[in-house]
């Protein structure tokens, strides 16, 4: 009976989990629509500092953020969507521990980073993380610049070339890549912003079944998953943050 009972709770648990991940992964706002969300003219305000989303998505915008913005029209200067996958590997060098990506236009200054750790890493302190975190977000920056002139060569040469070829003329002479942006204006200013503060950002997810649910569903996911999810380590304690830098944002999904 005993056994019985971890596994319907283990059981539970599962399933409702990956309901809840897949039903975010459905719902995921594509980049592109990114520069929309951020419009200043739409009352959207960049605010002083850096806002950590904590999202279990590694790729596209997590339906969380669109509601932030409608709830609070404010966007910190700095933003960053963060996932945490813990590897089925024992150790994490500590060089390989973040992987960056720009999302949208560079000129918005939001990032997507997955914190990769292995299964006898354990995670900093909130000011070690965050140290970390901007030491990694600096040398992109700096990786990106290096690497973005030569991109917008090839890709104007290709261009060139298109062109002589359907026009019957010689290609015209390559001339130096462009200077790079200024990565060292950009890497002040993210120090600026982290002086301003670092907050970080929760979703607090709650799931229910949807109307047309079975019993069975009802009581599995408005119940039994609803009781375990109350009991268990939330979040923010499970990661260290503090209370005086954490921003809760509810949501409800109906699976």
């Amino acid at each position: 009976c005993f056994a019985m009972v971890l596994m319907t709770m283990m059981a539970t648990w599962h399933y409702v989990h990956v309901r809840r991940y897949w039903y975010e992964l459905d719902h995921i706002v594509p980049t592109a629509e990114l520069a929309s969300l951020l419009e200043e003219n739409g009352g959207v305000r960049r605010v002083p500092g850096v806002g950590l989303l904590y999202t279990e998505l590694v790729q596209g915008i997590p339906p969380l953020f669109p509601r932030l913005v409608r709830k609070i029209p404010s966007v910190h200067a700095v933003f960053v969507f963060i996932s945490i996958k813990h590897l089925p590997i024992p150790h994490v060098a500590a060089a390989e521990r973040f992987l960056f990506r720009q999302v949208g236009p560079r000129a918005r200054r939001v990032f997507r980073c997955v914190a990769r750790y292995g299964y006898t890493d354990a995670l900093e302190e909130p000011r070690e993380f965050a140290a970390f975190l901007v030491d990694g977000l600096k040398m992109f920056i700096q990786e990106e610049s290096a690497f973005a002139p030569h991109q917008e060569m090839i890709a104007a040469a290709a261009a060139d070339d298109a062109e002589a070829a359907s026009s019957g003329r010689t290609p015209a002479s390559r001339s130096e890549p462009p200077a790079a942006m200024d990565a060292e204006e950009e890497k002040r200013l993210i120090d600026r912003e982290v002086g301003r503060g670092v907050v970080y950002l929760m979703g607090e997810a709650n799931v229910s079944a949807g109307p047309n649910s079975s019993i069975l569903k009802r009581i599995a996911v408005n119940y039994i998953y609803t009781f375990l999810r109350k009991n268990l380590t939330e979040g923010h304690r499970a990661l260290a943050i503090p209370n005086d830098q954490l921003l809760k944002v509810g949501i409800t999904y109906e699976i």
